[in-house]
């Protein structure tokens, strides 16, 4: 429908035109009359609070606007039986009538419509799910030139009431927080994939990783958190989802490790699995729940590794990155992931006086990347290294410390450590990944954005 053929319905049926581009509270001199939403960002109507006296009373509402409009009822009354209606379609429009106190129904020629769809409209919690948050990501925290596709975004909110659970005064309905997803549209249609990391559902602490199809540049990204849904009693995550055919290999290393073949799990999908000590259980390092993200793994400084994950299979492009963080910094080499014969990423504290250290091995000859920038103790830090098959690059903190570009071929189908039983970090390390592909310094500087601080990456706002 265009807009002429609106104007021209509602010229027909003697409707008066209010025309709004701002969020509105509807009164009750409002009803009988049409109100046209026009604007380019996401608005809000709010239905008048309205007695049993006003039933058989009409509003119609239409949008010719580029944003989403959303139609929301007197507190405590409902649409549709339902919390909310909403249309991102332009040139879209629907017909209300009252039939009870603050009670509304969907009106259409021939009688009430019951379906979920009302003419580019749609019913907010169709999908079982009774609220909706909308999260916006700020696209000045996006670092790349370019839109970042697949990107895992960090979701992490600490006390938080609504994310309780229920007994304890909150809205989620399930102790593991399996009835809290993440759709890329507000109607809930298209559920995100996505890991939890942890919940508590006393103190409503909710933490997931999220894959962002498409995470913008050039204006914010939205995506929306549905919760409180009592049929949901198993997990809806999509944890191998999250992270695409790029990634070889991520370590989250919550677990708590004692030499058992596979104990320390891949999230992808390759299943490249670790063990601690390579099977040795003196060698084993630590659980500590004082991680980066939630749990890390403490390293003793004299044999404690991670070994025996099966073969990551990598081409010749990498990336590789893990949060460190040392316990006190050595005067000895402390190595953070070492892929056999390739490549490794350490603390260089003997030759280079404490320097972060990319070498690339070709060979019997290694090339090293050693950056001038000291390493504190008790710190975390976010370090990485990536191959482009020409070009090495060592990051701290989403920065760029610098680049080599020895000409070489190096063998990338080889095994992987964490830590080393000869040059073993003394510290901790969390959050561990292995990508085929040399990630831009605008991706690495994004992640820096995201995990150091959720707070000013995105914003939430309660739509339900």
């Amino acid at each position: 429908m265009s807009f002429k053929q609106i104007a021209h319905e509602v010229h027909l049926k003697k409707w008066t035109i209010l025309n709004k581009t701002t969020d509105y509270t509807i009164t009750l001199s409002d009803l009988e009359k049409c109100i046209i939403m026009n604007a380019s960002t996401d608005k809000i109507f709010t239905l008048p609070d309205t007695s049993i006296s006003y039933k058989g009373r009409r509003i119609r509402i239409a949008t010719i606007g580029s944003g989403r409009t959303a139609i929301k009822p007197h507190t405590g009354g409902t649409i549709q039986n339902t919390d909310m209606l909403v249309s991102d379609v332009p040139y879209s429009f629907v017909e209300l009538v009252l039939t009870a106190a603050n009670t509304w129904e969907v009106f259409a020629p021939g009688g009430y419509q019951k379906s979920e769809s009302y003419g580019g409209w749609k019913a907010l919690g169709g999908n079982g799910y009774n609220y909706c948050r909308k999260i916006t990501i700020d696209h000045n925290k996006v670092m790349d030139a370019s839109d970042l596709s697949n990107f895992p975004f960090l979701f992490k909110e600490l006390d938080q009431t609504y994310l309780k659970t229920t007994g304890n005064g909150g809205k989620i309905t399930d102790s593991n927080g399996y009835d809290i997803i993440f759709t890329s549209d507000i109607t809930g249609d298209t559920k995100l994939d996505h890991e939890i990391v942890a919940y508590d559902g006393t103190n409503g602490h909710f933490k997931a990783w999220v894959r962002i199809p498409t995470l913008k540049t050039g204006s914010d990204t939205e995506i929306f958190l549905y919760y409180n849904n009592s049929s949901i009693s198993s997990s809806q995550e999509n944890k191998t989802g999250v992270w695409n055919s790029n990634y070889k290999g991520v370590w989250h290393l919550n677990e708590s490790g004692n030499g058992t073949a596979d104990e320390f799990k891949d999230s992808t999908s390759n299943a490249n699995d670790g063990q601690g000590g390579g099977g040795t259980v003196a060698e084993c390092p630590t659980q500590s729940t004082s991680g980066y993200f939630e749990n890390a793994q403490d390293f003793d400084g004299a044999n404690d590794h991670i070994a025996n994950f099966d073969n990551p299979s990598m081409s010749a492009s990498l990336t590789v990155s893990a949060w460190v963080k040392h316990e006190t910094v050595p005067a000895s080499v402390q190595r953070y992931v070492t892929i056999i014969d390739m490549v490794f990423l350490r603390h260089d504290g003997g030759n280079s006086q404490g320097q972060l250290d990319c070498a690339i091995y070709s060979g019997d000859v290694s090339y090293h990347l050693r950056a001038n920038d000291q390493i504190e103790e008790n710190v975390w830090y976010y370090v990485v290294c990536t191959w482009d098959g020409t070009t090495q690059r060592l990051y701290k903190n989403g920065k760029l410390l610098g680049a080599e570009y020895p000409s070489v071929t190096i063998d990338a189908s080889t095994g992987l450590h964490i830590s080393s039983a000869s040059e073993t970090m003394n510290g901790l390390i969390d959050e561990v990944r292995l990508s085929n592909i040399a990630r831009s310094a605008g991706w690495n500087e994004t992640e820096y954005n995201n995990y150091s601080s959720t707070s000013t990456f995105y914003g939430v706002e309660l739509w339900q």
